[in-house]
């Protein structure tokens, strides 16, 4: 972002906010901005290839320690063999593929089906792999902009079955906001800095959203995604890995969201967590969203990237 592109933004954020609340967001972008500096030239943390497992299960922007408080609400937590974290190589999506796929050899990567509905993989050279299922293409039916999980599901079950691949990757969008239980709660009318932040983390950062309460429904979230990781669990085989792709900052450094390039530890710090799969045989025609409409709008990836904040 040029000079004067930033200072536009300080302008405009402290006739939204008042000088007082603006001036403080303005200098934690300026924190922002340096800290994005430091991360890309220097990196730490795990790539998803460097460890030993058949499935991996990503929960996308999900925090370690909110996997932590709410994962042992849920039934799927008694089928943990171990529960840790470690960090990710990465503070956003699209830095996480190309830190985690794009120095491997060939032959690692042609040896993984990805299933993911995270659009920004639309703006990637997805080249080298066995398959990529390009999930963000479906019509999404939900008001959130965002397929419902049990889709994702659905279709990594549906392509599980005869896949030869090494290696099985499906990536969930919750605990990544919007939150499906409140869709509209967190709406703004302007967020001052555009799509750098989903709109909830902006109004946590102007003081104009609950933390406790950010952080009851981020953590409803992913009670909602682990009912499809443990329908997914239940029916793939092999050893299972299930972890994200990086988390969420929540104030910490001054950092809201997941900016990319951001070396602070709470963006990087992602459960990990290894169980193994249940085997169940299943029927594709069992699958309720085994073919599910395409959208064949050329704005549909566009939709789907404002839906998570990016625009």
């Amino acid at each position: 972002m040029a000079i004067v592109d930033f200072l536009s933004q300080v302008k405009n954020v402290v006739s939204i906010h008042g000088y007082k609340t603006g001036s403080r967001i303005s200098a934690e972008k300026v924190v922002e901005r340096f800290l994005t500096q430091v991360g890309s030239r220097m990196n730490y943390g795990f790539r998803p290839l460097d460890h030993d497992w058949d499935v991996m299960i990503l929960l996308d922007a999900c925090r370690a320690d909110l996997f932590e408080e709410f994962a042992p609400q849920h039934s799927l937590y008694d089928q943990f063999d171990t529960v840790s974290s470690k960090y990710s190589c990465a503070s956003t999506s699209r830095e996480w593929f190309d830190k985690g796929f794009g120095d491997v050899s060939i032959e690692e990567r042609s040896d993984v089906h990805y299933v993911s509905e995270n659009p920004f993989l639309s703006r990637l050279e997805l080249t080298e792999f066995y398959q990529v299922e390009r999930l963000w293409e479906l019509r999404a039916k939900t008001g959130s902009g965002t397929l419902d999980p049990s889709v994702v599901t659905d279709q990594a079950l549906n392509v599980y079955q005869n896949s030869t691949a090494g290696r099985f990757v499906v990536h969930y969008i919750p605990p990544h906001a919007p939150f499906f239980h409140c869709v509209d709660k967190y709406s703004l009318a302007e967020t001052a800095w555009g799509g750098e932040s989903h709109a909830v983390w902006y109004g946590l950062q102007t003081g104009e959203f609950d933390q406790d309460e950010v952080w009851e429904d981020y953590g409803q979230n992913l009670l909602t995604v682990l009912d499809e990781v443990e329908r997914l669990v239940e029916h793939v085989s092999g050893s299972v890995v299930i972890t994200a792709d990086h988390a969420n900052a929540m104030g910490e450094f001054g950092v809201y969201g997941h900016p990319g390039y951001v070396p602070v530890p709470a963006l990087k710090q992602v459960p990990w967590v290894r169980l193994a799969g249940n085997e169940v045989p299943y029927e594709i025609n069992d699958l309720q969203a085994a073919e599910p409409e395409p959208d064949d709008s050329s704005e549909s990836v566009e939709k789907r990237l404002e839906a998570l904040g990016y625009k």
